[in-house]
C-alpha cells in the first residue's frame, strides 16, 4: 500500500492547484465512455439496418463478457483505493464502495472495441485507443488501482477474443 500511496500522491500533486488540468481530466473521464457507448449503439444500429448477421455476435458476446465480469466483481468485491486509506483522496469523488476489480468502464470499453474490431478494424483501433485512455483516467482519478484498470482491459479483450475467434 505505501508504494501506491506514493504513486498516487505524485498524480495528485500534478493536478492540485491547477484547475485547467483537473477540468481536462474530468472532461475526459466523462466524455470518453459516452463516445464509446454511442459508437457501440451506432454499430448495432448499422448492423440492424443492413440486416447483417454479425449483429447477433456483436450484441451477445459483449453482453456475456459484461455479465460474467459483473458477477465476478460482486463476488471478489475488491475495495477501492480510497476505502480505508485516508492518504488517497480521489480527484473525482465517487461514493461507490467495493467492486473495484475489474474496472467496469475499462472492461466495457475493451468489449466495445472488440466488437468494433469484428465489424470494422479501423474503428476498432480507434475505440481500443479510447479504451486505454478510459482505463488510465480511472487510475488518475483515484477511483481504481492500476491493476483494476489493466484487469478490465485484459479480461474484456481476452474473453471477447475467445468468443469472436472461436465461437
Amino acid at each position: 500500500m505505501p508504494r501506491y500511496n506514493i504513486f498516487y500522491s505524485r498524480i495528485r500533486n500534478y493536478f492540485d492547484g491547477n484547475e485547467l488540468r483537473l477540468n481536462i481530466l474530468k472532461a475526459i473521464y466523462r466524455v470518453m465512455p459516452l463516445i464509446t457507448a454511442a459508437t457501440y449503439i451506432a454499430v448495432l444500429a448499422l448492423l440492424f439496418v443492413r440486416h447483417d448477421a454479425r449483429l447477433i455476435r456483436v450484441t451477445c458476446y459483449p453482453c456475456i463478457v459484461f455479465v460474467a465480469a459483473s458477477i465476478f466483481r460482486k463476488c471478489y468485491n475488491r475495495p477501492r483505493p480510497y476505502e480505508g486509506n485516508d492518504a488517497i483522496i480521489p480527484l473525482i469523488s465517487k461514493d461507490k464502495k467495493g467492486q473495484s476489480f475489474p474496472s467496469r468502464h475499462a472492461l466495457s470499453a475493451a468489449v466495445i472495441a472488440s466488437a468494433c474490431f469484428y465489424v470494422y478494424v479501423p474503428l476498432g483501433i480507434i475505440i481500443a485507443v479510447i479504451s486505454v485512455v478510459i482505463a488510465i483516467t480511472r487510475v488518475i482519478a483515484g477511483v481504481h488501482y492500476p491493476s483494476d484498470a489493466a484487469g478490465g482491459l485484459i479480461i474484456g479483450y481476452g474473453l471477447c477474443a475467445l468468443l469472436f475467434l472461436y465461437i
